[in-house]
C-alpha cells in the first residue's frame, strides 16, 4: 500500500485535531457553539484520541460520565451519539457488540492518518525500504499543524493520546535525521532537527542532534550559537538546567575551537538529496572504525594494585598469578555490570572506558560506582590473602571526563586506542593517587556532584599538562539518587504551569479511594518535570489515610529482575537493609500476616525476592524458569491488592524507560486486576518507551 491510499479525500466529513479543532461537513466548516452539542463533540474527541477505530463503549462511558454509574453512564452515551450522527451522519460511526467504529470512508481524521502514516513509516524502516519510509514520513509532518486538540480540555485519554503522537513524530524525525547523517547528507539533518524544534522547542535531544551536526562539519559557531539558544530557552520557558549530555557536546565544541583557535569556520557543502538507494538504514551504536579515529565524549578510569612488586618479591609466580586472576576477574564483572568495558590489563593496571562503545548519560556515575565497588573487592581480598602474603593489597588511581579520539586496534594492545588530554590527565592523576585513594578530575567531579561524596584537594601539576589542576578525592556515594533530588537540596524554584496535571492526578486519586483502581502514565523528555510533578501531589496527599510506596528503575538495573518492585517491597513490609538475616525473616512474615493470612502461600517467593534465607518457607524447588516467574507476579500482585482493601494505597514507579522485563510483566499482571481496588498507580517515562498496555477502561 502506498502512503496516498491511506488519504480519503472523497470523505465527506473532515476532522482537524492537530494544532487547532475543525469539522467539515461536505467542505463546509460545523457550528457546534450551542451546549447542545458540546457533549458529541467531546465524545468524537475522545473516540479519536482511544484509536477511533473499534472502542468498548464501556470505555467511552466512563471517560465522558467518570461520575456516573454503569446503567446512567451507558444511557448517556447512548444519546450523545445519536447526536453526534446528526451531526456528522449516520455513515460515520458504527455500533456492534459493544464497540463503536469511527469509519474512516466516511469521516476522515488528520489525528489518525498520521499515526497510520507514522505506523507505516516504521514498517517500512524495518523493512529497510528508507526512500518509502521518507515519503511517508514527509506526508505525516505535513499533516502535523501541532499538538493533538491543543488547549482542548484534557482528560486521560487525549493527554496520552497528545503525548504519544507528539513524542512518535519526534522519534520518527529523529530516526530519518539519523539516516542523513549517516549517508553523509548533513543539510539534509540539520533541516529535519531545525523543523523538530519548530514543533518542540523544548526538545533537548534536538538540540544536541543539531549541535553534533555543527561539530562534525566543524561549523563550531553556530553549534554553540544552538546551545546558547537551548540553554537559554529552557531556563525561561521549564526553569530547568541542560542535561549533562548537553553541557558535554558544548565542551566539545569549545575544545574543537580552542585545537582550531585560527582555522576558519568550513563554508556548508552542497549535500546530495536523500534518495533509497544511497540512504542507508540506521543501525545500532557503531564501534569506531579501524581505518578512521572518531571523537567522542567518554569517561576514562586507571585504576593501580598497590602491593604488586611485592606480592612478586614475598609469593611464588604461580601464586601471584592466581591472586591476579580473582582481581582481573571481578574488575572486568564491576566494570561491566556497571555498563564499561575493561580496555587493558597491563601488569597491575587496569584502563577502563565508560562511554565506549555505548554511550550512557551517567558514565562519570557509573565509572565512580565501579571504582568504590573495585576498592572494596580488593579489600576484602587483602583480608582473605594478609597471612598468606603479610601485607595489605589496595587500589589507587583516577576517573577524568572528556572528549577523546578512539579507533579499533589490535586486543592486544587493548580493544580501542584512544588519545587526547583527557586520557594524559586521568593517566597523571592516578600517578599521584595515594593507597586506596582514587583522584576524581574536576569535570568529573562537576558531573557527579552531589550524587558522590568528593573533597577538594591542592593544585597539583601533572606531567606533560601545562596548567595546575585542583583534583578531588573520591568518598563515597551520598543518598541522593536522582537529578530531582539534586534539585530539591538546592532549593526548588516555584511550582507553576502544571496545575491542570496536578488536578487531573487528584481526579484519579478520588476515583481510586472510591474503589475504582487507577493507572496513570506521566510521559515527557528527561528535565521537563515529572519528578517534579509526582512531588507537588505527593505534598498533597493526606499520608494518614492514604499508603505511599515508591519504586525507581535505574539505568544500571535493567539486568537485575524486579528492580522496582524490590524497593517496594521492603518498604511496604517494613523489611531494612541493615538488619540481621533473622530480623529480616521475622518483620516480613508478621508483615504479611498483619495484611492478611491468605498470603502465607507466598512467603517463599517474597523471601527469594529479598534474598531472606528460611528453611522453613524454602522455594519449593520444583519453581523454576517461567512458572516462578508467574508465581511472583501472583504474589506481587495478591499483596498489593489486599495492602490496599486495608488502607488505600498509591504507587510511584519512575523512570519506567528502562525497566527490567520481569518488572513490566508484574506491572502488567497487576494492572488487569486492580480495577475495582482502592488502588493508583502512576508510572513515569520518556517518549521514546513504547508499552503496550492492552485496552484498559481504568
Amino acid at each position: 500500500m502506498t502512503p496516498d491510499s491511506l488519504i480519503k479525500f472523497n470523505a465527506p466529513v473532515r476532522v482537524y485535531t492537530l494544532g487547532r479543532f475543525l469539522i467539515e461537513v461536505e467542505a463546509e466548516p460545523l457550528r457546534f457553539e450551542t451546549k447542545a452539542k458540546r457533549k458529541p463533540i467531546d465524545l468524537l474527541k475522545a473516540l479519536i484520541a482511544l484509536g477511533g477505530q473499534s472502542v468498548a463503549t464501556e470505555l467511552l462511558s466512563e471517560s465522558l460520565w467518570p461520575d456516573s454509574d454503569g446503567d446512567r453512564a451507558q444511557n448517556a452515551l447512548a444519546t450523545t451519539l445519536n447526536r453526534l450522527r446528526n451531526l456528522i451522519g449516520h455513515k460515520g460511526l458504527t455500533l456492534q457488540d459493544g464497540r463503536l467504529t469511527l469509519e474512516i470512508g466516511h469521516c476522515w481524521v488528520d489525528a489518525l492518518q498520521c499515526n497510520a502514516l507514522l505506523k507505516q513509516a516504521s514498517q517500512a524502516w524495518e523493512d529497510d525500504d528508507n526512500q518509502l519510509a521518507w515519503n511517508t514520513l514527509e506526508q505525516a509532518m505535513g499533516l502535523y499543524d501541532g499538538p493533538f486538540l491543543e488547549g482542548e480540555f484534557d482528560p486521560p485519554e487525549i493527554l496520552s493520546a497528545r503525548e504519544k503522537l507528539h513524542g512518535s513524530m519526534l522519534r520518527h524525525m529523529g530516526k530519518a535525521g539519523d539516516i542523513f547523517q549517516k549517508a553523509g547528507n548533513w543539510a539534509g539533518a540539520i533541516d529535519l532537527y531545525r523543523r523538530g524544534l519548530e514543533i518542540d522547542d523544548l526538545a533537548e535531544e534536538f538540540y544536541q542532534f543539531l549541535m553534533r551536526c555543527f561539530l562534525e562539519q566543524g561549523r563550531l559557531a553556530e553549534g554553540i550559537a544552538v546551545y546558547q539558544r537551548c540553554k537559554e530557552t529552557l531556563k525561561r520557558r521549564m526553569d530547568i538546567d541542560l542535561s549533562p549530555a548537553t553541557d558535554d557536546i558544548h565542551q566539545s565544541l569549545l575544545d574543537a575551537q580552542i585545537e582550531r583557535p585560527s582555522t576558519p569556520e568550513a563554508e556548508p557543502q552542497p549535500q546530495p538529496e536523500a534518495t533509497g538507494a544511497s540512504t542507508p538504514s540506521p543501525p545500532h551504536q557503531e564501534a569506531p572504525s579501524k581505518a578512521k579515529g572518531e571523537r567522542r565524549t567518554a569517561t576514562v578510569a586507571f585504576f593501580d594494585l598497590h602491593g604488586y612488586t611485592a606480592m612478586n618479591e614475598r609469593l611464588d609466580p604461580e601464586e601471584v598469578e592466581g591472586i591476579m586472576s580473582r582481581i582481573k576477574e571481578g574488575a572486568v564483572k564491576i566494570v561491566e555490570g556497571q555498563g564499561g568495558i575493561v580496555n587493558q590489563f597491563v601488569g597491575d593496571e587496569v584502563l577502563a572506558l565508560f562511554g565506549i562503545p555505548t554511550t550512557h548519560e551517567d558514565d562519570p556515575h557509573r565509572a565512580s560506582r565501579a571504582a568504590l565497588e573495585l576498592i572494596g573487592l580488593v579489600a576484602n581480598l587483602s583480608k582473605e590473602l594478609e597471612d598468606q602474603i603479610g601485607f595489605p593489597l589496595n587500589i589507587h588511581g583516577a576517573i577524568n571526563t572528556g572528549l577523546i579520539v578512539t579507533h579499533l586496534r589490535d586486543d592486544r594492545d587493548g580493544r580501542y586506542g584512544i588519545t587526547g588530554n583527557t586520557v594524559n590527565i586521568a593517566a597523571g592523576l592516578a600517578a599521584l593517587a595515594k593507597p586506596g585513594e582514587i583522584l576524581i578530575a574536576p569535570e568529573t567531579n562537576r558531573l557527579i556532584t552531589p550524587f558522590f561524596r568528593t573533597e577538594a584537594l591542592e593544585p597539583q601539576t601533572l606531567k606533560g599538562i601545562t596548567e595546575p589542576l585542583a583534583p578531588f578525592r573520591l568518598v563515597g556515594e551520598t543518598p541522593v539518587h536522582t537529578r530531582f533530588e539534586a534539585a530539591e537540596q538546592r532549593g526548588l524554584t516555584p511550582f507553576t504551569g502544571r496545575e491542570q496535571e496536578l488536578a487531573q492526578l487528584q481526579g484519579c486519586l478520588e476515583r481510586a479511594m472510591a474503589g475504582r483502581g487507577q493507572f496513570v502514565t506521566v510521559v515527557g523528555d528527561a528535565g521537563v518535570g515529572k519528578s517534579r510533578l509526582l512531588h507537588e501531589f505527593r505534598r498533597e496527599v493526606d499520608n494518614k489515610r492514604i499508603t505511599l510506596l515508591q519504586g525507581h528503575c535505574q539505568a544500571i538495573g535493567t539486568h537485575t529482575p524486579y528492580v522496582p518492585f524490590l524497593e517496594i517491597l521492603r518498604s511496604g513490609l517494613s523489611v531494612r537493609e541493615e538488619d540481621m538475616a533473622t530480623e529480616k525473616l521475622e518483620r516480613l512474615i508478621i508483615a504479611v500476616r498483619a495484611i492478611d493470612p491468605s498470603l502465607e502461600r507466598y512467603l517463599p517467593q517474597f523471601l527469594h525476592l529479598l534474598s531472606i534465607p528460611s528453611a522453613e518457607h524454602a522455594l519449593p524447588g520444583h519453581l523454576q524458569g517461567e512458572e516462578l516467574r508467574r508465581t511472583i507476579q501472583l504474589a506481587i500482585s495478591a499483596l498489593t491488592t489486599m495492602s490496599a482493601e486495608k488502607n488505600p494505597l498509591v504507587i510511584f514507579l519512575e523512570d519506567w524507560h528502562w525497566v527490567d522485563d520481569p518488572s513490566h510483566a508484574v506491572l502488567k499482571n497487576l494492572l488487569g486486576v486492580m480495577a475495582h481496588t482502592p488502588l493508583l498507580v502512576v508510572l513515569t517515562h520518556r517518549p521514546e518507551f513504547g508499552a503496550d498496555w492492552g485496552n484498559l477502561g481504568h
